[in-house]
């Protein structure tokens, strides 16, 4: 199968989640994808490159209408390319319990975003 110019299939993704580049410029592209796609965008928070070190939720996004790939209002994101997604998932997930603006988790979307093949994501009870 020929892959198209200017698209990149899964083995490639694959791939390049084992450089270290992947880290700090997997916040570029999500970024880049969600101002791409998001019509009613009101704030964009993810950092990347350097950035990536400095801790706290790794993505915040605003929007005023909800896409196929960003909610409506506060979205709050956790983005890897760890080669153990169910265990990064749940590590992720269980150390945030406040948001980036101290809005409520429960009037927020958790977004986890994993470069990985997560293959046991249903049986541990992740959509």
């Amino acid at each position: 199968m020929r892959t198209r110019a200017g698209y990149i299939d899964r083995s490639k993704l694959k791939n390049w989640a084992d450089t270290r580049n992947s880290e700090s410029e997997l916040p570029r592209l999500v970024r880049r994808l969600i101002l791409e796609t998001t019509p009613g965008l009101v704030q964009l928070g993810m950092p990347a490159g350097d950035g990536v070190a400095a801790g706290d939720w790794d993505g915040s996004v605003r929007a005023t209408e909800a896409t196929a790939w960003v909610p409506d209002g506060l979205s709050v994101w956790e983005l890897s390319v760890n080669s153990s997604p169910n265990k990064k998932a749940d590590e992720d997930y269980s150390k945030r319990t406040d948001t980036p603006d101290g809005t409520r988790t429960a009037e927020c979307t958790y977004i986890e975003v994993i470069l990985r093949t997560w293959t046991a994501r249903e049986k541990m009870g992740y959509k």
